[in-house]
């Protein structure tokens, strides 16, 4: 009885500290992000990028605090070493919370390849979840040169593709996300008599290696419980799985678009569901930003120079009629519930100035 309560304590606290680490991962990835735009360090593709630095450093994909901390300062010039008799102890502590953040288990070690994964979802926002899972399967199979296309030398497994899913969204999705990836698999070996065989023969290996006494570890997550997760999976058979149902319609599946007569998707379904609210909110951010931009160059490119002087602060103009959007409704529901007659004033002000804005895009 103790022991079981000791236990159901631990599984309490791990669920209380799960979301809580998922937070701090999110947070200090976003500083990192700053860091990146700010000097424009390539993540991967490059001789000096983060990729690169970092295999060479650690081929096998974990590194120590240590090897991270000299990654860091020789990619980001960062004073963390004492060369000239002097530290920066700022950028020595972001080090340390950076690498604290991913190790979960304190075992002094992380995967700096889901660090790299998670950074390029919240530099390039915009993208569809589907690049940002190709981009993340060639990272974790590639083998010192990056190649998103997933050329020789390539080696990655299915476990593979469930370890960038568990990256890229939420600690409580990752069952869903099992599921899914399993669902889809079994219904493209139904249809593919190879991936079949090879499905049986990954059974008959497990069987043997349960003799083993340790098994080889083929997940970052140690999501190794599937039979189908030693499976060698190549880019060909990643895109085969990606475009076969159940996962086709999580990964291109609508959730939510701009507006109602906009039907640009802001959000897919797989985002919707599974993302972190911190990704979420930079997503819908950058997305709409992005659409004003879209519709100010399409205004430039079909107008003639004259209209397009008089327009020159479209995007201003447009992002300040949002602003005015959201206050009209706020200042609304003050007037409703009886507040001051300033609050009518200042709504009413609001109001022309937006009235004003429209006719200047209508110039």
């Amino acid at each position: 009885a103790v022991l079981s309560a000791k236990f159901d304590a631990y599984i309490g606290w791990r669920a209380q500290q799960g979301p809580e680490a998922e937070k701090r991962r999110w947070k200090a990835i976003i500083e990192l992000d700053e860091m990146i735009r700010g000097m424009g360090v390539a993540l991967a593709g490059r001789e000096d990028g983060l990729y690169e630095r970092m295999y060479r450093n650690s081929p096998e994909g974990i590194v120590t605090r240590s090897q991270f901390a000299v990654v860091m300062r020789k990619a980001f010039h960062l004073e963390t070493a004492p060369i000239r008799g002097a530290v920066n102890q700022i950028q020595v502590k972001f080090v340390d919370n950076l690498f604290d953040a991913f190790d979960e288990r304190q075992q002094n070690i992380i995967d700096w390849r889901i660090l790299l994964l998670m950074v390029r979802i919240l530099k390039e926002p915009w993208l569809h979840p589907l690049d940002h899972l190709r981009w993340g399967f060639a990272l974790l199979g590639a083998e010192g040169s990056f190649d998103a296309k997933g050329q020789p030398p390539f080696e990655a497994s299915i476990a593979n593709i469930k370890d960038v899913l568990f990256a890229m969204f939420s600690l409580r999705a990752r069952p869903a996300l099992v599921a899914l990836v399993d669902t889809t698999f079994h219904k493209l070996s139904s249809l593919n008599l190879d991936l079949a065989r090879r499905a049986r023969q990954a059974t008959t290996e497990r069987l043997l290696r349960c003799t083993e006494p340790k098994p080889k570890k083929n997940s970052i997550y140690n999501n190794g419980g599937n039979v189908i997760d030693d499976l060698i999976c190549d880019m060909a058979l990643f895109e085969e799985l990606c475009a076969t149902e159940p996962m086709k319609t999580a990964l291109n599946g609508t959730a939510e678009t701009i507006g109602f007569k906009d039907k640009v998707i802001l959000l897919f379904c797989i985002e919707r569901d599974y993302y972190h609210n911190i990704v979420l909110n930079r997503i819908r951010m950058t997305r709409r930003e992005r659409r004003i931009e879209a519709k100010a160059i399409k205004f430039y490119q079909e107008h003639q120079p004259l209209k397009r002087w008089r327009f020159k602060h479209w995007q201003q103009l447009a992002r300040y009629e949002r602003r005015i959007k959201i206050k009209f409704l706020f200042l609304i529901r003050q007037v409703i519930t009886g507040n001051t007659r300033g609050a009518f004033d200042s709504w009413l002000r609001e109001t022309l100035l937006s009235i004003r804005v429209r006719d200047l895009q209508r110039v």
